[in-house]
């Protein structure tokens, strides 16, 4: 045999290259070297690329369950229904952000793109133009606190304001505590302005010491419930910068 001949080493006979079983006396027999040098790694091959693709399997769901969670907790909270435009078209659904008044002493969480406008001692915020929101408003504004005015006598005067306006109706009036002072809470629905639909206000008055704080939601009577996560939002994260 030549010096490349592989034999059983069970009974002498001559085997082939590769051969897993000695042909005559049926004894198995090691893997060896192959005619070109190579061990046979037909197996383990298949084994490298078994745990190979599990393993890139599982790093992809770990990507993707950690994405998923980041955006749950991050996109969850804070999120509104969807707004829909007047010509229909979906707009990305509400999220808010912290504001902050150091002027008047207050902090709250608002709509992240309404936009906001000082006029006086007021401040107005509403949704985009062109979208239903913008027909929806936040005010906040500001009166001096006098001698001998009482919180009753400042729901009295709104009232009266209010009562003047066409279709008024004053739905509910309860006694609330915003921010750890004592206030009002209103509901009322008038008129809009010409032939624009009628409008309903939920009113804030709070009494806040050195002012009265009117903090109010106005939306027409249609869009009404479906904005009132806003003023809701906004009463449940108001407090006083002290």
């Amino acid at each position: 045999m030549g010096g490349g001949a592989i034999q059983c080493p069970q009974c002498g006979a001559p085997l082939r290259a590769g051969s897993r079983l000695c042909t005559s006396c049926g004894a198995p027999v090691s893997v060896g070297p192959s005619a070109d040098g190579q061990q046979e790694s037909g197996p383990n091959k298949r084994l490298f690329w078994i745990l190979t693709g599990a393993g890139l399997l599982i790093l992809v769901l770990i990507v993707v369950l950690v994405s998923i969670s980041r955006r749950g907790s991050s996109g969850l909270e804070g999120l509104g229904p969807d707004a829909i435009s007047d010509e229909g078209r979906t707009v990305e659904p509400l999220r808010f952000k912290d504001y902050t008044n150091n002027n008047f002493s207050f902090a709250t969480r608002l709509p992240r793109d309404w936009q906001g406008i000082v006029s006086g001692e007021e401040l107005i915020f509403s949704g985009a133009d062109a979208t239903e929101q913008y027909l929806t408003t936040i005010k906040f504004s500001f009166v001096t606190n006098t001698l001998g005015n009482t919180l009753q006598g400042q729901i009295q005067e709104f009232e009266e304001q209010l009562s003047g306006r066409r279709g008024f109706r004053l739905l509910s009036s309860e006694p609330v505590q915003i921010g750890g002072s004592p206030a009002a809470r209103l509901l009322a629905e008038y008129d809009g302005p010409e032939e624009s639909a009628p409008l309903r206000q939920d009113q804030l008055i709070v009494d806040c010491g050195l002012y009265y704080y009117y903090i109010s939601y106005t939306a027409p009577v249609e869009l009404f419930d479906k904005y009132e996560f806003v003023m809701n939002e906004l009463v449940d994260s108001f407090k006083f910068l002290r």
